[in-house]
């Protein structure tokens, strides 16, 4: 359990952690998905979108680096805890 967690069971409202370095121009752009685009996610998965799913993206919004509302991706996870502190 994390940070985000304890945050999640506080406020009751789920959330998910980027990794500031690692998320272009650091802002976070919301778009449907590209048919056929594909992300690695948190849990080690290469999962392929279609137009229905919504992605968080970074930047200018060309690379994604979430699934809206259910898991985020691989690139951009926090990988110490050294940089939050």
């Amino acid at each position: 359990m994390d940070i985000s967690n304890y945050v999640m069971l506080e406020l009751g409202h789920p959330l998910h952690t980027f990794d500031y370095d690692l998320v272009r121009d650091h802002s976070i752009v919301v778009r449907r998905a590209k048919a056929g685009e594909k992300m690695k996610t948190l849990d080690g998965v290469e999962r392929t979108f279609d137009p229905s799913i919504c992605m968080v993206c970074d930047g200018d919004g060309s690379r994604p680096i979430g699934i809206g509302g259910i898991m985020g991706g691989a690139e951009t996870e926090i990988s110490s805890l050294q940089k939050m502190c």
